[in-house]
């Protein structure tokens, strides 16, 4: 979803937005750009890739969390940062007084969710308790 959006239209989507975050972003929105594409890529590849071990989606969830965490911020504190996904979050169910944090159903480019959900999902997968690897047991004759 989100990933491919942004690589796909990156210089006149992803950075232009990255650059209406203000600083330090807006210095360099292409680099910034750039980072977010990489860290969507690797961070949710090894969530679901990773899915049967322990350790690579809490580390694809660590490398997605600080651009949430950006994304987060930018919804709920730059003004009129929302108004430039208003496209997007068009179908989508917003709890009344809230950013598009906390929207639902918005378009497949904006990840379904709103950027407060994926934070939060994130950092449960942190979190949760490690698993304990299967062990076999035999029973003795």
């Amino acid at each position: 979803g989100p990933c491919f959006s942004h690589a796909i239209d990156l210089p006149n989507n992803l950075a232009t937005r990255v650059a209406d975050l203000g600083p330090p972003f807006d210095a360099a929105p292409m680099v910034w750009a750039l980072l977010v594409c990489l860290t969507e890529t690797i961070g949710t590849l090894l969530i679901v890739l990773g899915c049967r071990h322990d350790i690579a989606p809490r580390m694809g969830a660590v490398i997605l969390m600080p651009k949430m965490a950006v994304a987060t911020y930018g919804h709920a504190f730059v003004p009129g940062f929302d108004d430039k996904f208003r496209k997007s979050y068009a179908g989508a169910w917003t709890p009344p007084g809230f950013s598009y944090n906390w929207a639902v159903g918005a378009s497949w480019d904006c990840g379904i969710f709103g950027a407060g959900y994926f934070l939060a999902a994130y950092m449960i997968i942190v979190a949760w308790p490690r698993s304990e690897p299967a062990t076999l047991t035999t029973k003795a004759a």
